[in-house]
């Protein structure tokens, strides 16, 4: 069992898990949060949050064939009553030393669909 460096510290929270399955190109581009710094991304979660909770993310990429392990932290809160009709979730900012690299390999991914809105965001 692995513990975070809260608990080291004796703060006593554990790293919450978060898992998001992207069927395809357009999804990602509907959670993927370009505007968060070094990139985010939504996961539609009832789980309650706070801000600035840390979480592991299993981002498993269907049309890819990947699965990436990302360290995050929740920056973004939705209860789901948007007037879009969203999904409730967290906007999660990638952390830790694979940040920039992920971030560039989704925006690599994505291409030319980072140039325009998301049709149906996530968030």
């Amino acid at each position: 069992m692995s513990t975070s460096f809260a608990e080291h510290q004796g703060i006593g929270k554990a790293l919450a898990s978060l898992t998001l399955t992207v069927a395809d190109l357009q999804s990602l581009h509907s959670s993927y949060m370009p505007f968060i710094k070094e990139g985010g991304i939504f996961v539609p979660t009832t789980q309650p949050f706070e801000l600035h909770d840390e979480v592991v993310l299993q981002l498993r990429l269907v049309e890819e064939s990947k699965k990436l392990t990302i360290a995050g932290r929740v920056v973004w809160l939705s209860s789901g009553m948007g007037h879009r009709g969203t999904k409730p979730g967290v906007g999660i900012q990638f952390m830790g030393e694979n940040r920039t690299r992920i971030r560039q390999f989704i925006e690599e991914l994505l291409g030319e669909l980072l140039k325009q809105p998301p049709a149906n965001p996530a968030y």
